[in-house]
């Protein structure tokens, strides 16, 4: 990774104590980038346990250490699943930094829900799955992009797959769809 100095990181889903997010985020704050993350608000129900035992406060713990790490931090609440909340999301990135050089795609639907056979698995369940895990890709993309291309300098920006993008299972018919169609997009950007 080159030094980030001066550079402004946005990466998505940067809210779990254990998650490729959260270490994304304090990876490119190590380098010298101030960093935008978001995440969605989850009740307590929802947090894994470890989560609830130690009072971890999603993306406001994150923020605290990257801000320990003597960069400067904007967390913003953000549901994937509203081109509303995108557009407000990057615009207050936007407002705070003045600009936007990297982008990192990283935030995915609870597997959980999607677990059943396909015969079995809700229009619900598989139209959620689709929304965060590739339409909101498609539109943080297009936003921030839109972003870099105006600022005249480009930028990056990095989606996350994962196995399951490659070799799907036949008990996550949603996961491994929506994520087969980050891979596609990403060739196509």
């Amino acid at each position: 990774m080159a030094d980030l100095d001066g550079k402004i990181a946005l990466v998505t889903g940067a809210g779990g104590m254990r998650g490729v997010g959260r270490a994304t985020a304090l990876k490119l704050a190590q380098r010298g980038a101030d960093i935008a993350i978001t995440d969605v608000r989850r009740e307590t129900s929802d947090l894994p346990p470890a989560e609830v035992r130690t009072e971890w406060h999603s993306i406001d713990s994150v923020a605290a250490e990257i801000e320990a790490l003597g960069r400067s931090c904007l967390p913003v609440y953000c549901d994937l699943s509203d081109d509303g909340q995108i557009q407000d999301m990057v615009g207050r990135v936007m407002d705070r930094f003045g600009r936007l050089d990297i982008l990192v795609n990283n935030a995915r639907a609870i597997i959980g829900r999607d677990k059943v056979p396909v015969t079995e698995l809700s229009r619900e369940v598989w139209d959620h799955f689709l929304a965060i895990n590739t339409t909101a890709v498609f539109v943080c993309t297009q936003v921030v992009g839109r972003e870099m291309v105006s600022q005249g300098k480009g930028g990056r920006i990095i989606n996350i797959a994962s196995n399951a993008g490659k070799q799907a299972s036949a008990m996550g018919a949603a996961y491994s769809a929506s994520k087969f169609a980050v891979l596609g997009l990403t060739q196509a950007s």
